[in-house]
């Protein structure tokens, strides 16, 4: 489908992980293709046959990965310190940098570091385009090509410009519409300085009894390392969380690493660190329960079941996979422990 010049999209070089899952996707719509058409028997066979070498080379590429993985088990559990602080408190220190730089902004202990700070605003401004119909779209303005290289002060022209165009679009077609009384550029620049400000905004107050829970999660599951999801990451973990899953948060057994969107929360945090816990307490028995999980769902997929993603699905709703051992039954968990002492505290505090 063509664009307008003033609406075109943003052209990404697919990662290879990507590729593959495209690769994948493609294959099966040609088996449920071959399956409606009328085929010779032979183009079937070889269809098929194809299908079994490609599931065959999964198959052994996993394992071979799985055997990798198990062996840099040991290396990947980090460590978690704590030092008294001289307010009577204690600072807590992750054995990577990064990860205590990221956990102490989740904590409201820390603010986003620059870089951090024009990504996240950089992706709230992205989910504030594609919103409307194809007609009006058109004639709004579009993300440039070289959005990905915007600094704030661009990217906050560029959202102040859409809005203003959406108030001169919704003005023609209602007349009576008047921003709320206020003038259209006022109602936007409020708009865009809300969206800027709560792209940057931590999950949490800064309260040290709160942020403490959540370090001690950290510990609980094997302290794994954080990073964010729009930093890139290639491998299996991100191929099967872009075609399978939701694409947002995922997380790397093999590095051990949680991997959270720019949309994130403590419950996020909760949900990864649940497959965090799988491998730290039971690592060879997870890749291979992992293993499975990713080899059933293509197979559901190359049988004719929908895609990957659909495919996949369905591990969340089946007692004993994978999926549904960590989403439903450890995540569940995790969650209402941080509930419990954090009703404790309030407790304590006289402020239940």
């Amino acid at each position: 489908m063509e664009h307008e010049p003033n609406a075109r999209s943003l052209e990404q070089v697919p990662t290879p992980a990507e590729r593959l899952g495209n690769r994948v996707n493609s294959f099966i719509d040609a088996l449920q293709k071959a399956g409606k058409d009328s085929v010779s028997p032979g183009s079937m066979d070889r269809m098929y046959g194809a299908a079994r070498r490609m599931v065959k080379a999964v198959s052994y590429t996993a394992l071979t990965m799985s055997l990798a993985a198990t062996m840099n088990h040991a290396r990947t559990r980090y460590e978690i310190t704590e030092t008294a602080s001289a307010e009577g408190g204690v600072v807590y220190e992750h054995e990577d940098e990064r990860t205590t730089q990221i956990m102490r902004f989740l904590t409201g202990a820390g603010e986003l570091p620059p870089e951090d700070r024009t990504m996240f605003i950089r992706e709230a401004v992205r989910a504030e385009f594609g919103t409307y119909n194809a007609e009006i779209e058109a004639s709004l303005p579009g993300i440039p090509e070289d959005f990905e290289s915007l600094d704030e002060a661009a990217l906050r022209t560029l959202l102040l410009t859409r809005f203003e165009a959406v108030e001169e679009h919704m003005k023609k077609i209602f007349p009576e519409h008047r921003s709320g009384g206020r003038g259209r550029r006022v109602y936007s620049s409020d708009r865009v300085e809300e969206i800027f400000k709560e792209a940057v905004e931590s999950p949490m107050e800064n309260d040290p009894e709160y942020a403490q829970l959540i370090w001690e999660l950290q510990q609980r599951v094997g302290a794994p390392r954080i990073r964010w999801a729009a930093e890139g990451e290639d491998g299996l973990a991100s191929f099967m969380a872009h075609h399978a899953g939701d694409g947002n948060s995922f997380y790397n057994p093999v590095t051990n690493t949680v991997y959270l969107a720019p949309h994130y929360s403590i419950n996020a945090l909760a949900s990864e660190d649940a497959h965090s816990l799988q491998f730290n307490e039971r690592p060879i028995l997870s890749y291979a329960h992992g293993i499975s999980s990713y080899a059933s769902t293509v197979m559901l997929a190359l049988s004719g079941k929908g895609t990957l993603s659909i495919s996949h699905q369905g591990q969340y709703q089946h007692p004993g996979s994978f999926e549904h051992e960590a989403h439903s039954v450890i995540e569940p968990q995790l969650i209402k422990d941080i509930q419990e002492e954090e009703d404790r505290i309030d407790v304590l505090r006289g402020e239940q």
